[in-house]
């Protein structure tokens, strides 16, 4: 019912909102369970587009999937009706069981799916959203990354590098990768891997801590007093902030943490799982900076007739003194 919908929870002031409720996936349109793995937010179509992994199926007729519902209205305010407007299984069996979370950028966003197994090999695919939120994965080679899997993947452009960049984190983020293209990024744009390595080796001990999480999120963007390259990181109750710097040297990225939160326990509506347990992205607009957070799984469980329904994607803000 929307009244649940509406429902705020606060705590050490932080405050989160079940803001959306993504329903209506039919069971034609979503065949099996699927775990949440991220969530990014499309702003031309003010759509929240998901990615998750079949739960039903075993290796290796796994799918990964993306999923795009029309969601949040400009102005804020519960829509528990919301409406899918695209899906996709990534590529056919054996390739395609694990997607990673991401960070939507203008109407692009990548998205590293592991092929065979959870741990890979992993190929990078490129995604552009529509004005009304419809997916279609571009027609360029994958970039095809040997080494493992990538779960968590941010993507922006840097004007002080004057390139755009994905940065991702292996396994529990003990490793991260580097990739750039020169400019904005286009339907066009190639790829080249500039840096993987142990996340251990680019950490700045002059941090508020040297701890690198098992980030399963990541989203990067500039400061704005200084132009200075800031990645969001989160897991479970934590959220990290960590500036960056160097990110287009080969094997020179540096990463100093400068910023920590843990989350109250009890900010989520619906079962027992953190905040932070999969899915994060920022929505930053002229009114302010507000998170979304996507920790539930889609199944059919307390959803509208014959259809599959992740319970809550939710918007949490720093609440006002």
């Amino acid at each position: 019912p929307a009244g649940e919908v509406e429902r705020t929870q606060r705590g050490d002031a932080f405050e989160c909102t079940a803001a959306l409720r993504l329903a209506r996936a039919s069971f034609d349109w979503l065949p099996v369970d699927c775990h949440t793995q991220g969530v990014g937010y499309h702003y031309p179509s003010s759509s929240i587009i998901t990615t998750c992994m079949d739960k039903s199926g075993t290796y290796p007729t796994r799918a990964g999937r993306a999923l795009s519902f029309a969601s949040h209205p400009e102005g804020g305010g519960a829509n528990n009706d919301t409406a899918q407007s695209a899906v996709w299984a990534v590529g056919q069996p054996p390739a395609g069981v694990h997607p990673s979370a991401f960070q939507v950028h203008g109407e692009l966003f990548p998205v590293a799916v592991a092929q065979n197994t959870d741990a890979g090999p992993t190929s990078i695919f490129v995604f552009a959203a529509d004005a009304a939120g419809g997916l279609a994965v571009l027609d360029v080679p994958p970039l095809d990354f040997a080494p493992g899997h990538l779960g968590a993947l941010a993507f922006a452009y840097l004007p002080s590098y004057g390139q755009t960049f994905i940065v991702g984190c292996g396994w529990d983020c003990s490793s991260i990768a580097v990739f750039s293209t020169e400019g904005e990024a286009s339907r066009d744009s190639r790829y080249k891997l500039l840096t993987y390595e142990p996340t251990s080796n680019a950490v700045d001990p002059a941090g508020v801590d040297q701890k690198v999480g098992s980030y399963n999120s990541l989203f990067m963007t500039t400061r704005c007093e200084d132009g200075a390259v800031l990645l969001y990181a989160t897991h479970d109750r934590w959220l990290d902030v960590w500036e960056l710097e160097r990110v287009d040297v080969p094997g020179g990225v540096r990463m100093k943490k400068i910023a920590q939160q843990q989350m109250p326990r009890k900010l989520v509506q619906w079962g027992r799982v953190p905040i932070f347990r999969e899915g994060f992205t920022l929505r930053i607009t002229g009114g302010g900076v507000s998170y979304f957070a996507a920790p539930h799984d889609f199944g059919a469980s307390s959803c509208p007739a014959n259809t599959r329904c992740s319970q809550y994607v939710y918007e949490c803000k720093y609440a006002q003194a």
